[in-house]
């Protein structure tokens, strides 16, 4: 067996069952982990620690070690590997944290929409997706590479499969009428960089377009929108009995985010 065959394995196992942001994420992990440790037919308990150990030597965060983690759990269970840590032998003496992932300023989001206003074309259309309706990666990468007719925006959150519906507002419908031209997640990383390089400022370490979508959710939840209606327009799940049988049109929860949305108007105004 090779990595590739054990990386294979993992690919076949998840099958249909995982979302493909999920199975791309843990097959990532798992590479990574493969790696590092190598192919053994054996892995000890000295080693994962060793792994482990290495990661918080390079200041990797709890939950990013969780997440690194669970990747190397599902390599294991789909080769039929015995995972060799068991109770509590894994001792991270980190202590949990609120995730600290960066936020934009509204001054640093306003001078992404006037360069997307200004230039239009795939920059622009990204840049329009990410703020305002705070789509990952995946989720930008699927809409760019399917297309869009400037009347409705329809996508796959990546994590669960929930479907968001949106209504594009009709300012913005020219940029927002394109043919698909299929791009990946990473290339819509490269968007990003490019955006923030020409339009803003040199791009910091662990920002990318998730750090628009955790500040526009940041914004709408300070702009006292209700929680239900934020999550069934970002497409999460909550596990309440009413939250399963709240079924709001899409346009409703549209005319309730877009009151309050916090970067609607730089696209509405005649300005920049």
């Amino acid at each position: 067996m090779t990595p590739h065959d054990a990386l294979a394995r993992l690919s076949s196992y998840m099958g249909s069952r995982y979302s493909a942001h999920t199975k791309d994420a843990y097959l990532r992990q798992a590479a990574l982990f493969l790696r590092t440790c190598g192919l053994r037919s054996e892995y000890t308990r000295n080693l994962v620690l060793a792994y482990v150990d290495a990661m918080v030597r390079h200041g990797y965060t709890r939950q990013t070690i969780d997440v690194y983690l669970a990747g190397a759990r599902a390599l294991f269970r789909a080769n039929n590997w015995t995972w060799p840590l068991v109770g509590r032998e894994l001792h991270i003496g980190i202590p949990e944290s609120e995730n600290q992932g960066p936020v934009f300023e509204v001054g640093e989001v306003a001078a992404l929409v006037a360069g997307a206003k200004r230039d239009g074309g795939r920059l622009g259309a990204t840049i329009a997706l990410s703020t305002l309706w705070g789509l990952r990666n995946t989720e930008i990468a699927t809409v760019l590479s399917q297309g869009l007719n400037g009347h409705t925006l329809k996508v796959q959150t990546a994590k669960i499969g929930r479907t968001r519906e949106h209504i594009i507002p009709a300012r913005i419908a020219p940029l927002l009428t394109f043919e698909g031209h299929t791009i990946g997640r990473f290339g819509v990383h490269k968007v990003f960089e490019r955006a923030m390089a020409r339009y803003c400022r040199e791009p910091r370490t662990r920002e990318g377009w998730h750090a628009v979508r955790r500040s526009l959710i940041t914004a709408l939840v300070n702009a006292g929108l209700d929680r239900y209606i934020l999550s069934k327009w970002v497409g999460w799940k909550v596990p309440e009995t009413a939250f399963e049988y709240f079924r709001p049109a899409p346009k409703t929860l549209d005319e309730k985010v877009y009151a309050v949305h916090p970067y609607l108007p730089l696209w509405l105004s005649e300005e920049g």
